[in-house]
């Protein structure tokens, strides 16, 4: 922590994107390999049109605030979002169709590897920082 203060605040953020994008990284490969996907074609999305779906994109910035999350679709401002948007359905369930979460458990069973990812990458961003 003190380490990062004493980086130039450009610097910092440029650290800090790295490691968040390495952390998304293990989420995105957790939840790629159990998101469920249709034999068949469903409502004009081929099989496997929510898991091709699925990547890494940077959150909206703010003063206060950057990062990376997983997403579906366009990215634009939601998480779920263009021909996959039928993915919150699937993540959170509806009334007729039982929930299929896999980005929620693709998080929470990897906090540990996720901390250690992003700790690790912050880390190395700061000694690259700090010897050039």
């Amino acid at each position: 922590d003190e380490a990062l203060k004493l980086v130039l605040p450009k610097l910092q953020k440029k650290a800090l994107r790295k490691a968040t994008r390495a952390s998304a990284k293990v989420v995105l490969d957790a939840a790629k390999q159990i998101v469920p996907e249709s034999d068949y074609a469903v409502e004009g999305h081929s099989p496997g049109t929510l898991k091709r779906s699925l990547k890494i994109r940077a959150l909206r910035r703010s003063r206060t605030r950057q990062g990376h999350g997983v997403t579906s679709g366009d990215g634009k401002s939601r998480i779920f979002g263009g021909k996959a948007s039928y993915g919150a359905f699937v993540e959170l369930g509806t009334k007729k169709q039982a929930a299929q979460p896999f980005l929620r458990v693709s998080l929470w069973g990897n906090e540990s590897k996720i901390k250690a990812i992003f700790f690790s990458e912050l880390k190395k961003g700061i000694v690259e920082l700090a010897v050039t």
